[in-house]
């Protein structure tokens, strides 16, 4: 850029030698020097893709900082959710060594190299507001800051197959325009942080306090780049469904009920038509249900652990409804001795005991067992199966409680740390 400023200079020196050789065509020669300078000062519009600029000898190292300063809504059924973040990017920067006293305002950025980051995941309209700041280390040793506001919508694929138990990573990727060769992300000694007071769904989701940071590589076609790998920076914070909503509007209530469904064997068995009609108006409003959380889910290939507590509702369901079908198909044993008799004490008026001897049969009597066998060994079991299944909904969710408050402990300590290490020694 200095060999062009430089022609520009000539050119001009050598018009206003030729004017003023002439006669009278321009007597002011300092009209010539005001527009030279004025050309001069006017700002150079550069090319970052000009390798004077763009382009360094060795790898450039970026340190990377984010602060959340708000978590808007998290939206399960579209996958994204809404984040303000406070986005740092700081690299050497040896062209400004030494220069210590130099004038913020009034350096041209755009003359110096830059890493070229951008929101990978972004949907829509991504709002951004940059600027640009030199900072000084004890040896003089420049570091270009970049700083920059981000609001906007992100994309993330969620993990429900523990919905509602579900803990969700909100994933912010940041991917550089040039390629691993030329420019490489770390994290910054100051660590990323998270506003937990501005999170807009309290009620909904507990969000940690501590931010993880993630690096990668990406294989993306940028303009001039070709399909080459470029390196990312992944800022991770971490979240948990608060479940509680989901165990009393849902769960529970489909507890209750699969439980009367097994009320129906209080009708007899001689009568199935009855007995099928109470299983069914229970079936349907399980299907209600399921169609209560078909919309608060995205359409997903696989069950969700809600998805499998109605299923299963259905399998029991179903089974009782077969059950009430066939009940009375079964055929009664045929007597031991068309001569059997019990004895029947009857009471008359006057308090007096008659044994009368009547011939009964088993009509039925064996039926009637079987059916409530069948009850007390399906109802057992499906007490059993909830036993089990709250006990391991409650362990899960326990050990992934405790793995995020331990990381979150961890957090705090390298922060405590890190600000001892930079902070300055007392007398």
């Amino acid at each position: 850029m200095s060999k062009s400023l430089a022609a520009k200079r000539a050119v001009m020196r050598w018009k206003r030698n030729t004017i003023d050789t002439t006669d009278g065509l321009l007597k002011p020669q300092k009209r010539w020097e005001d527009i030279i300078n004025a050309i001069v000062e006017q700002p150079l519009i550069v090319d970052r893709n000009d390798p004077i600029v763009s382009h360094r000898d060795e790898k450039v190292f970026v340190y990377m900082k984010a602060v959340f300063t708000k978590v808007g809504e998290i939206n399960t059924t579209k996958e994204n959710f809404y984040v303000e973040v406070f986005l740092q990017a700081k690299w050497r920067e040896p062209r400004l060594d030494g220069q210590t006293n130099i004038i913020k305002s009034s350096i041209k950025w755009e003359e110096y190299w830059n890493p070229k980051i951008h929101i990978d995941n972004g949907v829509g309209e991504i709002k951004e507001t940059i600027w640009p700041t030199v900072m000084f280390n004890a040896n003089g040793e420049a570091l270009i800051c970049e700083r920059r506001k981000v609001k906007g919508c992100y994309s993330e694929t969620m993990e429900l197959q523990e919905f509602p138990f579900d803990t969700q990573d909100l994933n912010m990727t940041v991917v550089s325009e040039r390629n691993c060769n030329e420019i490489g992300f770390l994290n910054d000694i100051e660590h990323s942080l998270i506003s937990q007071n501005s999170f807009v769904q309290n009620q909904e989701w507990l969000v940690y306090n501590y931010v993880d940071v993630q690096f990668g590589e990406v294989k993306k076609v940028y303009e001039n780049s070709g399909q080459v790998l470029h390196p990312t920076v992944t800022f991770v914070v971490r979240t948990q469904r608060r479940f509680q909503f989901y165990v009393y509007n849902f769960i529970l209530v489909l507890f209750f009920i699969n439980t009367m469904t097994f009320t129906t064997f209080a009708v007899s068995h001689e009568k199935p038509e009855n007995r099928l009609q109470l299983t069914f108006i229970l079936l349907l409003t399980t299907v209600g249900f399921r169609t209560n959380v078909n919309n608060v889910l995205p359409k997903i290939s696989y069950l969700t652990k809600m998805d499998k507590i109605i299923l299963t509702s259905f399998v029991i369901q179903c089974i009782i409804c077969i059950w009430h079908s066939i009940v009375v198909l079964i055929k009664k044993s045929p007597p031991a001795s068309l001569a059997a008799a019990t004895a029947t004490v009857l009471l008359n008026e006057v308090s007096n005991a008659t044994i009368m001897a009547t011939p009964v049969t088993d009509s039925g009597l064996d039926t009637v067992w079987i059916d409530r066998y069948v009850f007390l060994a399906s109802f057992l079991v499906y007490i059993v199966i909830h036993l089990i299944f709250g006990l391991l909904i409650y362990l899960q969710t326990t050990q992934k409680s405790n793995e995020f408050s331990q990381k979150e402990i961890e957090m705090k300590q390298l922060e405590a740390i890190s600000a001892a290490e930079n902070s300055p020694p007392t007398d």
